[in-house]
């Protein structure tokens, strides 16, 4: 499968496998969804320095790691505070809500992005 197929194939399970989360309260059922979410994330990682090796030319792959890394923490941040929010104004379920639907959008973003190039990353 091409990196950007794989990638929105990843985002887009991350996101369905959330779903369950925003309703859930059993602390089992809870416990084994987050397993199962946490399955995707390594996927992602990894296709994302794929996508992004394959793009840049070497000269300035440390540089585009860097940025990558930086957008992701960024990302991240922005979502824990938005997330926090919503957790003390309507519980859990909320925040699980803002994790599924950053999810989308990164399925979304994916599915959008650059086309795959053929590159040191595919041969």
């Amino acid at each position: 499968m091409p990196p950007r197929r794989g990638q929105t194939a990843a985002a887009a399970g991350l996101c369905l496998l959330g779903l369950p989360l925003t309703f859930l309260d059993a602390p089992l059922a809870i416990g084994a969804t987050l397993a199962l979410t946490g399955l995707a994330v390594p996927v992602l990682l990894i296709l994302a320095s794929v996508r992004t090796e394959a793009s840049v030319p070497r000269a300035v792959l440390t540089q585009a790691f860097t940025w990558g890394n930086s957008a992701s923490a960024a990302g991240s941040a922005g979502a824990a505070a938005v997330a926090g929010r919503v957790v003390d104004t309507g519980g859990a379920h909320g925040g699980f809500a803002v994790a599924v639907g950053a999810a989308a959008v990164m399925a979304v973003l994916a599915a959008g992005g650059r086309r795959d190039m053929p590159g040191r990353a595919s041969r």
